[in-house]
């Protein structure tokens, strides 16, 4: 018996630290509210955000979209457009031209042959100096020259002249042409119609030679009546 209490008091008497690691191991950090709240709230505005700029990439894809459309449809317009004045353009009895400030022609319709003679590839590249005579074309130019020194909202003007046939005959005309200016206000090209009044003006020769035929004969009455 005396054995086992010598025994008993070797033993190094139990102390409760409050640690059951002993303090090998670190104590675990505690988490604050306010660093949760933190985290939350910065995947809070996470969220917002990536749905700010997926609201914004759509509206912008509708937009293009939208823009696509429009710029297709008046593509498509403009083609149906062009058809409709080139359908006009190549089956008008008159000629539709342009110019520009050289008096070179930059554009003929296919009138051009059967009023003048000339295919529309001779005539496009001439000027207007080619196809009348030196007096025809002064006057003509005189009244160009008035025109570009004039508002640019006025609606043209209309004039009768002659011009050459390709075999050197005069043909009888009347232009209706306007002058067309740029976004600075200078003149840039010249646009018009050109239509043939060749039998209007023998009508007209016919009917004068007939009215002085009628005054003389009737003149000639009246002296064998005296």
């Amino acid at each position: 018996s005396q054995d086992v209490d010598v025994e008993l008091e070797d033993e190094e008497p139990f102390v409760d630290s409050g640690n059951p690691d002993d303090g090998k191991n670190p104590p675990e950090t505690e988490t604050k509210p306010e660093s949760v709240f933190n985290v939350r709230s910065l995947s809070l505005a996470a969220v917002i955000l990536l749905v700010l700029v997926g609201f914004l990439a759509w509206q912008l894809t509708e937009k293009s979209n939208k823009l696509q459309a429009a710029t297709k449809k008046a593509e498509e317009a403009q083609v149906v457009s062009e058809r409709k004045y080139r359908l006009l353009a190549d089956n008008t009895l008159d000629v539709i031209w342009t110019m520009n400030m050289d008096l070179t022609f930059t554009y003929v319709n296919p009138a051009i042959e059967k009023i003048f003679g000339y295919s529309v590839d001779e005539w496009i590249g001439s000027r207007l100096s080619d196809h009348a005579k030196p007096e025809a074309f002064e006057r003509m130019w005189r009244i160009i020259e008035g025109e570009v020194g004039k508002s640019p909202e006025r609606q043209g003007v209309l004039f009768e002249s002659e011009l050459l046939h390709k075999d050197g005959s005069v043909i009888h005309v009347e232009i209706h042409g306007k002058v067309f200016f740029d976004k600075d206000g200078k003149p840039e090209q010249l646009q018009g119609t050109t239509h043939d009044i060749s039998e209007r003006i023998r009508a007209g020769r016919a009917l004068r030679k007939a009215n002085e035929e009628l005054e003389l004969e009737i003149a000639q009455r009246k002296e064998a009546e005296d």
